[in-house]
């Protein structure tokens, strides 16, 4: 009886698949400003806060002589180091506006890419609520 009950947990424990877990690092995640986050899984864990997000796009059904950028301002911390930088779309490297950036710090590496920055703006659309990023943390 106890083999069976131990190879059924086993078998149970085995199935699970953590990779929708918020905080891994498999896919983008959504970041409010203001608040601070735990990313990662524990033994790659980072810090990050989000300090401002920033929207210049042209809206929605408005013609516009330039695009635009949405961009985040945010603080990482890797270990003891902390890092303040911030994260544009589209990138506008030739201005210093980059899309992706890396950050090093106790020999842990990441890659933090700015995905989006929603809601995306509109004309005459009401309060679309609070600006969001979407940021993509794959340790490196």
């Amino acid at each position: 009886m106890k083999r069976i009950f131990w190879l059924l947990s086993v078998l149970f424990f085995s199935s699970c698949n953590n990779t929708n877990i918020p905080g891994s690092e498999a896919e983008a995640q959504t970041y409010e400003s203001g608040k601070s986050y735990r990313v990662g899984k524990a033994e790659s864990e980072i810090g990050l806060k989000i300090l401002e997000i920033y929207e210049s796009r042209c809206p929605e059904g408005v013609e516009c002589i330039w695009h635009g950028y949405a961009g985040v301002k945010f603080e990482v911390s890797i270990g003891a180091s902390t890092f303040t930088d911030s994260l544009y779309t589209p990138g506008y490297p030739h201005m210093n506006l980059y899309k992706t950036k890396e950050f090093q710090a106790e020999g842990r590496r990441y890659n933090i890419t700015l995905e989006d920055v929603l809601p995306y703006p509109c004309n005459n659309c009401g309060n679309p609520g609070k600006p969001k990023a979407i940021l993509d943390v794959k340790p490196l």
